[in-house]
C-alpha cells in the first residue's frame, strides 16, 4: 500500500476532476486528500490507490 504521501505526490499532476469519476469519491474528498487538508478514510485511500495503480500498469513501457 502507498503512504498518504506518496498517493499525494501521484494525484500533484493528475487531474483530480477525472479521479473523482474513475473512482467514485467524491471530488472534493480527492483535492482534500490531495493539497493535505484531510486524512481519509481506508475506502477512500483503497480506491485511489487502485486507481493509480492500474493508471501505473496502463502506461508502463512494454517489456519483450
Amino acid at each position: 500500500m502507498m503512504t498518504l504521501g506518496q498517493i499525494r505526490e501521484a494525484l500533484a499532476d493528475l487531474n483530480l476532476t477525472r479521479v473523482a469519476e474513475a473512482t467514485g469519491v467524491n471530488y472534493h474528498t480527492v483535492a482534500r486528500l490531495a493539497n493535505g487538508s484531510a486524512e481519509p478514510g481506508y475506502e477512500t485511500v483503497r480506491l485511489i490507490v487502485l486507481y493509480l495503480q492500474q493508471r501505473a500498469e496502463l502506461i508502463k513501457p512494454a517489456v519483450e
